[in-house]
């Protein structure tokens, strides 16, 4: 992975790749709780010391340090990222779509969301940018 040329979507697909090889287990039900604890070996008594809740889940502390891993990566890829123009641009245009900010007029909301350093002026000037193209290719394309 290229921090240099790799576009948003792109980092998005690796991220998400990499998140989904974490062995994070979820159960909605007793049923479904009762069989992972037996794929997983823990019971009732010793969950406390085998696992973790992690985002509605749960992970084997064994295991763990894969989602410290991933999140120490995620936020030393995100610092260098997030220096770049053309991929802070890439990543507004991208979820001003993905939240139709078009039709709500959230934009704020995404930059809320998304920006890291919210005082930067790199990530401001690729934040208008996007926004204003945003819009015009909404009205452009009649997208209300």
């Amino acid at each position: 992975m290229n921090l240099e040329t790799i576009s948003y979507s792109e980092f998005k697909n690796i991220s998400a790749e990499k998140y989904n090889k974490i062995p994070l287990y979820y159960f909605f039900d007793k049923k479904q709780k009762e069989e992972l604890f037996i794929k997983l070996g823990v019971t009732d008594e010793n969950a406390k010391e085998k696992l973790y809740l992690a985002f509605d889940g749960v992970i084997l502390k064994s295991e763990a340090h894969k989602l410290d891993e991933y999140y120490e990566w995620y936020s030393e890829t995100i610092d260098v990222l997030h220096k770049r123009e053309d991929f802070l641009y890439q990543m507004f245009y991208y979820e001003f779509n993905n939240y139709e900010s078009h039709i709500a007029n959230s934009y704020q909301d995404v930059f809320d969301e998304f920006a890291v350093d919210k005082k930067s002026d790199i990530v401001k000037k690729a934040y208008e940018k996007a926004k204003t193209d945003h819009w015009q290719d909404a009205v452009k394309h009649d997208l209300f």
